[in-house]
């Protein structure tokens, strides 16, 4: 039988979360490059985002039903004080 995992410091959720933010900048760029190919190939791709909203609220939902902690916000990655925020709530107390 396994034991239950410890809650991971402060400073690695924080690390981690750097981490991940810097994915997600990189990501953005990656799309945004891919969008700009599809434009002038004359291509049109298009992103449900609601779709993804909807994932994303699913989700929180399942992590909350194990008695999990979960921080889901949405955040422009170009404003540092909103991802700051979002960093902010995601921390423990």
């Amino acid at each position: 039988m396994t034991s239950p995992q410890a809650e991971p410091s402060a400073q690695a959720l924080g690390e981690s979360l750097a981490a991940l933010a810097v994915q997600v900048a990189a990501l953005r760029g990656q799309i945004a490059q891919i969008y700009e190919h599809l434009d002038r190939a004359g291509l049109r791709g298009d992103l449900d985002l609601a779709a993804r909203f909807e994932e994303l609220a699913q989700t929180v939902e399942e992590v909350e039903a194990l008695g999990r902690r979960i921080v889901a916000a949405r955040a422009d990655v170009r404003d540092e004080a909103a991802v700051n925020k979002v960093f902010d709530e995601g921390l423990p107390v």
